[in-house]
């Protein structure tokens, strides 16, 4: 089985403070960076458990971009969809947590993913796939061109990323097979409710099949 994937690839830091965090001054904290991306961790996963993976994304040319990269090949991923900007550094995201593990902030840089448009994907979509696995990280164009293609394969799936970007999937749920997604980022679509109902709901529109996250609580 041959999955494309398309979405995000970005270098993570993850700084956690020594004590509760105070707000407006300098609080000590240790980091720690990572590979890190809802579209290069799924595309990474897939292949290594040995399926074919081609990822179609965008990173900077710089160092980060080109150790994502390295990292990508290294698993086994095909990355000859990876585009490289001239003008936007490679996607970041910093979360700062508290000692506890809850998230004080977390900052994202995602500009470079709205340069991968529609034929930026184009030359991966066209290639035989048995599966496509989409992350709403992208641009709200780009994800209508590839749930409308010609040539998409019979299991499509989509990871909704954020609350406000699940809104970029809202006239298109019925182009989906199976939805990777939480509370809040499915209530952002069909309105608040149980988890129980929201999968409903999202079914009721034409979503195929509905994983829906609840953090410790499990699945839905």
């Amino acid at each position: 089985m041959s999955v494309a994937v398309f979405g995000s690839v970005v270098a993570d830091t993850r700084l956690v403070t020594e004590a509760p965090a105070r707000l407006h001054t300098s609080n000590p904290a240790t980091s720690r960076a990572a590979a890190g991306g809802v579209a290069r961790n799924v595309a990474t996963a897939l292949a290594r458990l040995g399926l074919p993976v081609r990822l179609s994304s965008r990173v900077g040319e710089d160092a980060e971009g080109r150790a994502l990269l390295e990292g990508l090949r290294a698993a086994g991923v095909d990355t000859d969809g990876i585009g490289r900007s001239a003008t936007q550094s490679t996607a970041r995201y910093w979360a700062v947590l508290e000692p506890s593990g809850e998230l004080v902030i977390g900052l994202a840089d995602m500009a470079v993913l709205e340069e991968h448009g529609p034929a930026e994907v184009a030359p991966v979509a066209a290639r035989r796939a048995d599966a496509w696995f989409l992350d709403c990280n992208l641009p709200a164009t780009t994800l209508a061109l590839l749930l409308d293609h010609p040539a998409r394969p019979a299991l499509v799936a989509a990871d909704t990323v954020s609350a406000a970007k699940a809104m970029r999937l809202a006239d298109h749920l019925a182009r989906l097979d199976l939805l990777f997604t939480n509370a809040a980022e499915a209530a952002a679509l069909v309105g608040p409710g149980a988890p129980a109902e929201l999968a409903r709901r999202l079914v009721a529109k034409g979503v195929g099949g509905v994983v829906l996250g609840q953090g410790a609580a499990g699945l839905a």
